[in-house]
């Protein structure tokens, strides 16, 4: 997102705090170094209303924004952490985290109902005190002027290349082993098929040797993680998104704003999103299934692209990134003035 911020003129300040727990003396006097930063940029700024995203960093900068001074700290929920949810003693301690911390939120935003609804269901927070605002997609940012013949060429995909794209961390929920193991069951029959990831994490390695094992080094690419999205986008053929679990998925809505076909795996979210399968493809989670749903895209090339158009279409009219930044900046107002807003914020 820094370079993102950046073009756009927008000051940043950076930290170095890590999200990776290592209960050691140099760690935890990184992170009081860098938390006794944090306090005194917040006083500087004399911020109204701060806002924090993701776990790790949001406690750092909940007890440093109090510290600070700052009346009003609210927090986005992004996702449903459905993978702690077996009754296990980890499950029970991260939740009892979560409750407390949020707790002590003067606001919580869920981007999904069904995020919101897992959290109260939880008892993570009360029903009252959360409020859902769906992520929202800048059109403008996928808006690319050079063609896809040159991004394909520039990226190594031959004309005639059907390149599957995955945008997306490399972690267990993203579930990318699938892919692999769809594109294992294909290469015999479709010679021409290709996989693009993007993204980096902990399992990189891991699906690096599944590669070598599934003999498709020469037809799997990992990308790491990219700043041109948008192009990648453009030059695909397929986007595909295989998690296990999702709050309301970033990657997902802006596959559906660039106009490329997508395939999802049949998860609630993913089915609201794609109307139940009218703007895309939805699969079960497995190997076969998902090998299925890609020669079935590929085969009804023309029928895709028309769900694909209809799906931007859909993506323009009910996620559109200023109808997002219009709630926030209302529950902002409302928040530090304790008054309701009345202003319409345009963008």
């Amino acid at each position: 997102m820094a370079p993102r911020f950046k073009e756009s003129c927008i000051p940043i300040s950076e930290f170095d705090l890590q999200r990776t727990f290592h209960p050691t003396p140099s760690w935890w006097l990184s992170v009081l170094r860098a938390r006794r930063i944090l306090i005194q940029k917040l006083r500087l700024k004399r911020l109204d209303v701060l806002h924090t995203h993701l776990m790790g960093p949001d406690l750092d900068a909940l007890v440093a924004g109090r510290q600070a001074g700052i009346k009003v700290i609210v927090h986005t929920i992004h996702n449903t952490y459905t993978q702690f949810s077996d009754g296990s003693l980890l499950q029970k301690v991260r939740n009892f985290t979560r409750k407390r911390r949020w707790r002590k939120y003067d606001r919580l935003f869920a981007v999904d109902e069904q995020v919101r609804d897992w959290a109260v269901q939880y008892r993570m927070v009360q029903k009252e005190n959360i409020v859902v605002i769906q992520n929202g997609i800048d059109m403008s940012y996928l808006e690319v002027h050079e063609t896809r013949e040159g991004i394909r060429k520039d990226l190594g995909w031959g004309e005639d290349d059907i390149i599957l794209l995955n945008i997306g961390s490399l972690t267990k929920q993203k579930n990318h082993r699938i892919l692999l193991d769809a594109l294992a069951i294909l290469k015999k029959n479709r010679r021409s098929l290709k996989l693009a990831v993007a993204g980096g994490g902990p399992l990189e390695k891991d699906l690096k040797s599944a590669t070598k094992e599934l003999d498709l080094q020469n037809r799997v690419s990992f990308l790491g993680i990219r700043g041109d999205v948008p192009r990648l986008l453009k030059a695909a053929d397929i986007f595909i998104l295989s998690s296990l679990w999702e709050g309301l998925p970033i990657a997902l809505l802006e596959a559906m704003a660039a106009g490329i076909p997508v395939i999802a795996s049949d998860l609630p979210v993913h089915r609201r999103i794609l109307k139940g399968g009218l703007l895309g493809t939805l699969c079960p989670a497995t190997p076969e299934g998902l090998a299925k749903a890609i020669g079935i895209v590929i085969e009804e090339r023309e029928y895709a692209m028309h769900r694909a158009a209809l799906a931007r279409e859909e993506l323009r009219l009910r996620y559109d990134a200023g109808r997002m930044a219009e709630e926030y900046l209302s529950q902002y107002y409302e928040l530090a003035s304790g008054k309701k807003s009345n202003e319409h914020f345009s963008f």
